[in-house]
């Protein structure tokens, strides 16, 4: 039950910080690697988004999800 409750707090988290630190993150990627705007920026940024954020906010949320029911939901049922 843990990893089912870690796995979905992790696709939740994943949308939050999507909605939210998507947009910071880009801007300051854009600012770093002074990409110009077109599409090879946009291929780049995707693949930042897909091969970098996705999975850091994923094991962000997983992990958090874990702390989760280990610290407050198994507690609860004892």
């Amino acid at each position: 039950m843990k990893y089912i409750t870690s796995v979905i707090f992790g696709f939740i988290l994943v949308g939050v910080l999507s909605i939210t630190l998507t947009p910071l993150l880009s801007d300051a990627y854009i600012s770093f690697y002074d990409l110009e705007a077109g599409p090879d920026a946009e291929t780049e940024l995707f693949m930042f988004l897909l091969y970098v954020q996705w999975p850091l906010f994923f094991a962000t949320g997983f992990a958090s999800g874990y702390l989760l029911h280990s610290k407050i939901i198994s507690r609860k049922h004892k």
